[in-house]
């Protein structure tokens, strides 16, 4: 309410001095002026405590950068240590807190996080102690927009597709009717019958060649009785077809468990700093037990979903081979000098990253876009 009145009163004042007319200012706009003074009075007296700064919000994104960049300043001139109780979570919190101060290390050859980000960083892990695995959930099959577009523009440009590009594409471009195929495939195969009789009705229903439907047999057999096959199972299905290798199989059966490698931010030419890279080239890599594998994994912060989009198919001494979902190359990236190669001829410049402080800086985008609908 202070803040609410507050405001008023400087939009009057601000009218009067720049002689807008946009807004009528009469005598009825000053009926309030004892409460707004009094409520001045009353806000600089709680907060005396700390300088005032004036920040322009007329645009939201620089403002809200200018007041975070305020607080940090100040958590930076005046954070004191003091004595007191922790609880558990702030415990374990710390513990991370530890790891990360060394930040030059953690950085490799590339220049060290300013204190300020650093000090913006930091609070925001501890601000998120508590929620910070809620912010974004785990999706194996998820494909973002720009993702699934750019993989159908790939597809359509190929004159003669074959099988698994041809379901590829389907799925992509219409996943409820890919999935009803599904359905339908799956209910000849809990039907039964003579193998000659299942595999001619597969065809029928658009599955051909027998790699085809031993990956159909296999999906289904992975499925639980009560599941509905909607586009996360259609894009199982895909991910299967695509990697006859099975690659990917310890990520779409859940089998191991996963824990963070490293993070890696990218950009052309040249290696970002300070996290100000492109957010579509912003990684974490994810180790599986006990088999050692590794995937790639990208954050989209506006759906709040961290998703795999390669894995690390081959590991030599210089570098790791990246194939995504769809069983194509995606990428060589150079072990000593972190430079990624990918398929398309384009060459990334990466430097490596803390995964606490990449995953930290992503529940900072997701908070921001949460502000935004909040507003």
């Amino acid at each position: 309410m202070l803040r609410l009145i507050a405001r008023d009163c400087y939009v009057v004042l601000r009218s009067l001095k720049n002689g807008e007319t946009s807004r009528s200012v009469t005598s009825k706009s000053f009926v309030h002026r004892a409460d707004y003074e009094l409520a001045f009075d009353a806000m600089v007296s709680r907060c005396a405590v700390s300088p005032w700064h004036r920040i322009d919000t007329n645009r939201k994104k620089p403002g809200r950068l200018a007041a975070l960049r305020a607080v940090s300043d100040s958590l930076e001139a005046n954070l004191t240590p003091r004595m007191f109780a922790y609880n558990s979570g702030v415990v374990e919190r710390l513990g991370v807190i530890e790891k990360m101060m060394p930040i030059e290390l953690k950085l490799g050859r590339v220049g060290a996080m300013n204190a300020p980000l650093f000090c913006l960083v930091t609070c925001a892990v501890l601000a998120t102690s508590a929620m910070a695995e809620g912010l974004y959930r785990s999706d194996v099959t998820y494909v973002s927009n720009a993702d699934r577009q750019a993989e159908i523009e790939k597809l359509i440009a190929i004159e003669t597709p074959s099988e698994q590009q041809y379901l590829t594409q389907i799925a992509l471009e219409k996943p409820d009717v890919f999935s009803r195929q599904l359905r339908q495939a799956r209910e000849i195969i809990r039907t039964g019958g003579e193998p000659s009789q299942i595999s001619s009705k597969l065809r029928a229903e658009g599955f051909y060649s027998p790699d085809t439907q031993s990956a159909l047999q296999a999906f289904v057999l992975s499925l639980h009785p009560d599941d509905v096959i909607n586009r996360s199972h259609a894009m199982n299905f895909v991910m299967r077809v695509s990697n006859p290798t099975d690659v990917w199989t310890h990520l779409l059966n859940a089998t191991g468990k996963l824990d963070d490698y490293a993070a890696l931010e990218c950009a052309p030419n040249q290696a970002p700093t300070e996290l100000l890279g492109p957010p579509e080239h912003q990684y974490v890599m994810q180790v599986a037990h006990p088999n050692m594998e590794l995937s790639l994994w990208r954050f989209d912060a506006k759906e709040a979903i961290t998703y795999p989009i390669a894995i690390a198919t081959e590991t030599t001494v210089e570098t790791y081979r990246f194939v995504d979902r769809f069983g194509a190359e995606l990428a060589m990236l150079d072990r000593e000098n972190l430079s990624m190669q990918l398929s398309s001829g384009d060459v990334l410049q990466c430097q490596k990253v803390d995964a606490s402080i990449m995953r930290a800086y992503q529940d900072h985008r997701r908070e921001l876009i949460l502000s935004e609908k909040q507003l």
